[in-house]
């Protein structure tokens, strides 16, 4: 994939391991620091390229309650205006991440489509993701595309499942200022995150699984 996208293999040391293992050793050594940096490399890239953007999820409750990045998310979400992410905007963000950070040992890029629907016809690309994994940390970026329903923009997780939010949330955007930096939102970053959260406020505890997943927005009757 990374040599399609033009890059040459002298620029990655790979090391060809189970995935799933290399996963859960990042896991035990989350690096806030190194994802902050590749936060910030995100936004400028998108803005300086004119990208219509908005930080998305566990990202945007992170900037927005807790201004940081919180410990335990392991991706950067984003929800991307529009069906096309082009890959010279991919290039130029991976290309950023290497000058500040040369361990990398792994990338993989992940395409997922909508799943098919009663609710909307659109049936192309859904989401674009970024998987990079470094010696002592893994992290992934997902660039969720806004599928225009009639009244709701549409996006999945894993092309199986189906989610919804109103069109109105995004109509405008705003950007908001955390480490010394600005990053693009929803310009009512509350009123989104009590669509999808409820009660957005309050840290979560994990399940019994682990897993701090629990999305109000999710559409059921697909």
């Amino acid at each position: 994939q990374l040599m399609h996208l033009g890059f040459k293999s002298t620029q990655f040391h790979v090391v060809y391991k189970n995935l799933a293992a290399i996963e859960r050793n990042c896991e035990l050594n989350f690096n806030e620091t190194l994802a902050e940096k590749v936060l910030v490399i995100i936004s400028r890239v998108l803005q300086t390229r004119e990208v219509p953007h908005m930080f998305a999820y566990g990202t945007l409750l992170g900037l927005v309650r807790d201004r940081c990045v919180i410990c335990h998310d392991y991706d950067i979400d984003l929800w991307i205006q529009g069906e096309y992410l082009s890959e010279s905007t991919l290039i130029e963000i991976l290309d950023e991440i290497l000058k500040l950070q040369s361990d990398i040992i792994h990338v993989r890029i992940k395409e997922t489509l909508l799943p098919e629907n009663k609710h909307i016809d659109y049936r192309g690309t859904a989401k674009k993701a970024l998987n990079i994994y470094f010696s002592s940390a893994w992290l992934r970026i997902d660039f969720n595309f806004l599928c225009k329903g009639k009244t709701h923009y549409f996006m999945t997780h894993n092309g199986k499942d189906l989610y919804a939010l109103p069109k109105h949330l995004f109509r405008q955007t705003k950007l908001v200022c955390v480490f010394d930096e600005l990053f693009s939102v929803p310009s009512d970053p509350e009123r989104v995150l009590e669509a999808i959260y409820g009660d957005w406020r309050i840290p979560t505890k994990p399940d019994s699984s682990g897993g701090y997943f629990g999305h109000l927005h999710k559409v059921n009757d697909i």
